[in-house]
């Protein structure tokens, strides 16, 4: 039985914490606890990254930023920020993808992840253009797709 790496972005890690009076952010809040119970119980595994813990510190809000922190600490350790992550964020920021993502991204990579997980719209297509050397799937696909 293979054992899904899984790197979801901050935008996926804060869904569950949105309004969840949008039909939408519901199914995505659900998929997205799916997936953290699943690598509760063993079924997946989620990467750590500094760009995440990085990204998660400058949230202004102290329970949301508590709250994934806590999230956080499950995952695998984070993968070390090398310059082969500069050097692929760049490439990706040079396509058109934000800086902050491109780390994502990298590091998703770096860490051999089978799966990106976003639930930015934007981002799923300019990485569906680019085509990165990792799935891309927003929670709800995935969710679906690993049976979840």
């Amino acid at each position: 039985m293979t054992t899904w790496k899984l790197y979801l972005d901050m935008c996926a890690l804060k869904r569950p914490f949105d309004d969840q009076s949008h039909s939408r952010i519901g199914l995505e809040s659900t998929a997205v606890a799916r997936i953290l119970h699943a690598q509760w119980v063993g079924s997946v595994q989620i990467c750590g990254s500094y760009i995440l813990r990085f990204e998660n510190q400058a949230n202004p809000n102290p329970v949301r930023r508590d709250r994934v922190a806590m999230i956080m600490n499950r995952f695998e350790p984070p993968v070390p920020l090398t310059s082969r992550i500069h050097t692929r964020a760049a490439e990706l920021s040079d396509a058109g993808v934000a800086a902050m993502d491109a780390f994502h991204v990298a590091c998703a990579e770096a860490a051999h992840a089978h799966y990106f997980v976003t639930c930015d719209d934007d981002l799923v297509k300019k990485l569906a253009r680019i085509k990165p050397r990792i799935v891309v799937m927003d929670p709800l696909d995935l969710a679906k797709e690993l049976n979840l």
